[in-house]
């Protein structure tokens, strides 16, 4: 005959795997809080805080979380969502300066190396495009350049583009490195 069993023990048998070990419970609270500074970040790029509140906020958010830093979550977040030109990019670098990023300079560089070969990807394009309609007699204010629209032109931009978001993930993890627990 079967053994009976209380409505306690089949609850227990049947969440025994969904049971979380303290360390996996430790590790959701740490997501959750990085995800916290993510969002204090990423608001403060969409210009919906100033530097000063934003800082204020990850600095009220660290003093709620004991053992948290939440500057920290934001720098790595910051970092590693950089976007790569425009406003944006510099709102995020100049927030990663005010956070005390070691690698700001390096990404500042980075950026600036990319907006340079960039531009002369655009040149060379500019000048193909020039030597392809003066071949075929089309010169003057007859040649409209399109640089941009140039296959040749978009194949560079993609590589440039990714040689500086490769250089910028790597000072990212570097930064992740150098604060204890920011890897998120």
């Amino acid at each position: 005959m079967g053994e009976i069993k209380s409505t306690l023990e089949l609850v227990m048998e049947r969440t025994r795997g969904m049971v979380q070990s303290r360390e996996e419970r430790e590790q959701d609270i740490f997501r959750e809080r990085a995800r916290k500074a993510a969002v204090l970040a990423e608001k403060h790029l969409s210009g919906e805080t100033g530097l000063a509140a934003f800082v204020e906020r990850l600095d009220a958010l660290s003093g709620r979380e004991p053992g948290f830093d939440a500057r920290a979550a934001a720098r790595l977040h910051l970092a590693r969502t950089l976007p790569l030109d425009g406003a944006e990019g510099k709102t995020a670098l100049a927030a990663l300066a005010c956070l005390g990023s070691p690698h700001v300079r390096e990404m500042e560089e980075a950026m600036e190396k990319m907006a340079g070969e960039t531009e002369e990807a655009e040149k060379q394009a500019e000048a193909r495009l020039a030597a392809e309609l003066a071949g075929r007699g089309i010169s003057g204010s007859a040649a409209v350049l399109r640089p941009r629209t140039d296959p040749g032109y978009e194949k560079a931009r993609a590589a440039i583009r990714e040689r500086a978001r490769a250089r910028i993930a790597r000072l990212a993890e570097a930064a992740g490195q150098d604060t204890p627990r920011a890897g998120y």
